[in-house]
């Protein structure tokens, strides 16, 4: 198999396994509570999935820096890399654009990221985080 084609039954499968955790994320939380998820930093070559999700209840410390949490490959989702699974809320979301936070200028710069997730809050919070790319 030549190396794009590889790449892209890679990307496809990939796509499926965050579309499922998604899913499953917003199965096992209150129905409304998952606003919008992201992946992002789709090509890197570690073969890490980044996800950021943005949850209605999700408490906010107010030091405007999002927080990342690593989990290793498992059976249920294998990846080549690691899930960096970063979770926040609106209104740390918007304090972390303020702020200029880290996980979020790579979200803004990455222009393949993609949308995975959205009810109508999320869309507006997603239309927000585009908008401010620098």
């Amino acid at each position: 198999m030549a190396a794009n084609a590889q790449s892209d039954v890679m990307a496809e499968f990939h796509e499926e396994q965050v579309r499922r955790l998604v899913d499953y994320h917003r199965e096992h939380h209150r129905k409304d509570d998952l606003l919008l998820a992201v992946w992002y930093d789709r090509a890197n070559r570690r073969g890490d999935v980044r996800l950021l999700e943005v949850y209605r209840h999700f408490p906010n410390p107010g030091n405007g820096r999002l927080e990342t949490f690593d989990f290793p490959s498992t059976a249920k989702f294998p990846v080549k890399g690691k899930l960096s699974l970063t979770i926040t809320s609106p209104d740390e979301l918007r304090d972390a654009a303020r702020m200029r936070d880290a996980v979020l200028e790579k979200v803004r710069s990455d222009s393949k990221h993609k949308k995975v997730w959205a009810d109508s809050e999320g869309d507006s919070l997603y239309r927000d985080l585009v908008a401010s790319r620098a």
